[in-house]
């Protein structure tokens, strides 16, 4: 079974000590903190409402 290119956009970036985005495609955008024992998913919403949010934290 050949293996298909993942989505435009597709990835996961570390933002700050424990703070993960998840890029579901070009348009959405999922943060998430990341401890030992738990994720915990914080915020959905496209690359300006990210960082309007991560200015507030």
């Amino acid at each position: 079974m050949d293996a298909k290119p993942l989505p435009a956009g597709f990835g996961l970036t570390k933002l700050r000590t424990a703070v993960w985005e998840i890029r579901s495609g070009l348009d959405q955008r999922i943060l998430f903190w990341r401890t030992k024992d738990e994720i915990c998913f914080t915020f959905v919403g496209n690359h300006d409402e990210v960082r309007r949010f991560l200015k507030h934290l």
